[in-house]
């Protein structure tokens, strides 16, 4: 783990953006010495890196986590508060200064509009209104004025509209919430000018009052420095040296807070503070109030402790109270999210390119740029190592057209030199290398000089020099990921211990065509869904307990051989939400996870979306047994018991399928295909529904080994494991999926294949409403 380095704490000053008007000396917001001593940490930081971490720069470090590392620590609510109102006098004086320049001037020269001053005082007087509280719905809320009120504002400010202005502050309370516009009178004021001038004193008078009464460590060292005057030396330059040091000390134990060393100093030079009891003192901030109370200049004067700044004053700052927040000693630094910059692995991966060329028997070496600096980049070091293999198209001549506005100040020989001239690869290197080179050192000059016409021409083909290189540069850049997608899946094929590995040996990049064309034997797994409540499920198939409300667990594979490029059909293929279900009924008597082969897979779901003509009659009718046919059944019986039970269809609801169709509370008129087989378990039709479907299992064992019959029992507690079974299959069937039961898994033989199953499928669910269409046939209505 990385431990802060030997440093003394660096307070850091920041503001999060910069007022208007202000200019910030070089290393802002640190000044000379905190500059060159943060400049220093980062030297040593990065020594620190470069032996341990090498490659990783201090740059690529996350601020909090460099902060924490040179021991910068964040400013406290205070400190941000006396910058931000240092920044405001600053703003202030200038806005004075500027002021007296304009007043200096001709009345003609003077640029201050009367729109701009009432633009400043409004922006100002809204900024400064300290928010109006009120409490609603029982929450507090802070009402300022909004974008119609500020506007109407400026409006009057700028035609300076006395009583409608003044209407306009009381109205909106602006002298009761703004902390000195009461003192500027709007009565006494000639015209707007003069009303701004004044304003503005007030402005500087008030922050001025306002920082003094924030800085408490100010007064502290200037009385600190009268005192340590009184007992240092006579000679001027030697006490003023020890003034100057003895002062450092006491600000370095203030700043944390070391009550020995304070105490010490107090007792050999303040005598008069070493009465102060420093255990009462929780910080600082305590230990210069009670300076404040001992020496009597400072009994007159007001000071803000943190609560009543941040009461009085907090709404001018954009940042939050921040003195009860942990140490940066206290985060965790391995929750704070990293995005890891683009070059933090150069290095290493250079380092690793030049050891790979070394066996290649080659050596890496790398250009220079204008200023003699090796260009060592990974771009470039992958185009030294696999300059010769790369696709043919990337080498291909490329035909780039001047556009139609040349041909004004070009002639056609011209158009075409220029054009043939960067058809070569060779010369559009050559103007890539070299920045300096024109295209207009490859056309023919005139015999006639024409300055004009030249600089229209140097300024065209810039344009479309231009417009080349950045074309170029595109293609170089997929050029470049080509290369390093051909390197990681070489690296990943070699170093796979399972799934399919591709022999990249006998293969270069350019042979990319030929190596995507190599038929192979591939494999991609097929996933079911489980949840925890499929415990049987579950364990059918992995054994193992469920760890997640859901997950995802291997039932098998789909094989085939296809080219490489094909893979992508393959996986595909795999995810067909058919599948999982069909694979279901080979756990008991296939291998576990048995790869079978997508073109029986194939064959099965076929028989779910085509027509499966299985002979002809001798009238040419043709007879089907497919998904359809299953279906078509369905049908017949909902027919059969509409005619029996449900006629007529005048008075429907009378009859006895319509009143049990009325017992179910339909949304709508239509009747659904559960309705028609929850309707046929009613005793006093006399319909047998024992068909049969049990085999070598009593009901209670299908329910706890069939995830989705239990599902459908549990929710319908009325209807028979009968009536489940046929609405699931009919329902698994019309939507295009493969029903999985154990009533269907125990008809099922060892040898089946996956076409065989479905079939399996297909014959059972006819043979169910067969024998359902002849119960109710025997029945009368």
């Amino acid at each position: 783990m990385l431990t802060p380095l030997n440093f003394e704490p660096l307070r850091k000053k920041y503001i999060k953006k910069k007022e208007e008007n202000m200019s910030h000396p070089p290393g802002y917001p640190y000044s000379k010495e905190e500059f060159k001593d943060l400049k220093e940490r980062h030297e040593k930081l990065q020594k620190f890196l470069d032996t341990d971490y090498k490659g990783l720069k201090v740059w690529h470090l996350p601020d909090d986590i460099k902060e924490y590392l040179i021991q910068v620590s964040t400013p406290s609510y205070r400190q941000l508060a006396l910058i931000k109102i240092d920044e405001i006098k600053a703003q202030t004086k200038q806005l004075i200064k500027d002021c007296k320049a304009l007043e200096k001037k001709k009345p003609e020269e003077r640029t201050l509009r009367a729109g701009h001053i009432a633009q400043i005082l409004a922006r100002d007087m809204v900024y400064l209104r300290k928010h109006h509280q009120h409490i609603k719905d029982g929450k507090v809320h802070h009402s300022k004025l909004n974008d119609e009120e500020y506007n109407r504002l400026q409006n009057l400010l700028a035609y300076f509209q006395k009583d409608d202005i003044q209407a306009h502050l009381d109205q909106y309370r602006l002298l009761e919430l703004h902390p000195f516009l009461k003192d500027v009178k709007l009565e006494n004021s000639k015209n707007l000018y003069e009303y701004y001038k004044k304003y503005l004193e007030k402005r500087k008078e008030y922050f001025i009052g306002v920082y003094d009464s924030i800085d408490l460590f100010a007064p502290i060292f200037k009385k600190a420095e009268q005192y340590l005057k009184k007992f240092h030396g006579v000679n001027k330059d030697e006490k003023d040296k020890k003034v100057k040091k003895s002062l450092l000390e006491l600000k370095k134990a203030l700043f944390n807070f070391d009550r020995q060393v304070i105490k010490i100093f107090l007792k050999n030079y303040i005598t008069d503070w070493k009465g102060i009891n420093l255990g009462n003192c929780k910080n600082a901030e305590d230990f210069c109030f009670h300076v404040f109370s001992i020496e009597k200049e400072f009994k007159d004067k007001t000071f803000f402790n943190i609560d009543e700044l941040q009461n009085k004053l907090g709404y001018l700052f954009d940042f939050k109270y921040q003195e009860n927040q942990p140490e940066k000693l206290d985060k965790n630094y391995a929750q704070i999210p990293i995005a890891l910059p683009s070059s933090l692995f150069k290095d290493a991966i250079i380092e690793g390119i030049e050891k790979a060329m070394q066996k290649e028997g080659k050596k890496l070496t790398f250009g220079k740029d204008e200023e003699g600096n090796e260009k060592r980049t990974v771009v470039y070091a992958l185009r030294e190592w696999l300059e010769n293999d790369t696709q043919v198209f990337y080498t291909h001549n490329r035909h780039y057209k001047m556009p139609e506005k040349s041909k004004e100040i070009f002639s056609k020989e011209q158009i075409k030199r220029i054009e043939c001239q960067v058809i070569s690869l060779e010369n559009r290197k050559e103007l890539y290398h070299y920045k300096e080179l024109s295209l207009y050192e490859w056309i023919d000059k005139p015999e006639k000089y024409d300055k004009l016409k030249e600089i229209a021409q140097k300024d065209a083909l810039k344009k479309f020099r231009s417009y080349l290189l950045s074309t170029e540069k595109v293609l170089r850049l997929e050029q470049h990921k080509d290369r390093v997608l051909w390197l990681l899946a070489k690296d990943l094929s070699e170093n796979r211990t399972q799934g399919t590995n591709l022999d990249f040996k006998n293969f270069k990049l350019k042979d990319l065509e030929k190596f995507l064309d190599t038929p192979i034997k591939m494999e991609v797994k097929v996933n079911y869904i489980v949840d925890k409540e499929d415990i049987a499920v579950n364990n059918a198939i992995s054994g193992k307990p469920c760890t997640s409300e859901k997950q995802l667990i291997e039932v098998g594979a789909v094989s085939e051989t296809l080219k490489i490029k094909d893979y992508g059909d393959l996986r595909r293929f795999a995810k067909d939400r058919r599948l999982p279900n069909l694979f279901r009924y080979f756990y008991d008597v296939k291998s576990k996870g048995e790869a079978l082969s997508k073109t029986e897979l194939e064959k099965a779901i076929t028989l779910l979306e085509v027509r499966n003509l299985i002979q002809r009659n001798e009238d040419g009718s043709k007879i089907f047994k497919d998904k359809i046919t299953v279906l078509e059944k369905a049908m017949e019986l909902e027919q059969l018991l509409h005619e029996k039970y449900g006629q007529p269809d005048t008075d429907f609801e009378n009859t006895r399928l319509g009143k049990y169709w009325k017992q179910e509370q339909p949304k709508d008129s239509h009747i659904s295909h559960n309705t028609y087989i929850k309707f046929l378990q009613d005793k006093t039709l006399g319909i047998d529904l024992n068909i049969n479907p049990i085999v070598g299992m009593d009901g209670a064992q299908h329910l706890n080994n069939d995830k989705e019959l239990a599902k459908s029992k549990r929710t319908h507690p009325e209807q028979t494991l009968e009536a489940c079974l046929i609405i699931l299959l009919r329902n698994k069937l019309i939507h295009n999926e493969v029903p999985y039961t154990t009533f269907l898994q125990s008809k099922m033989q060892a040898d089946f294949t996956p076409e065989q199953v479905v079939r399996q499928i297909i014959d059972e669910s006819m043979r169910i409403y067969d024998q359902l269409i002849a119960e109710v046939k025997k029945q009368t209505a």
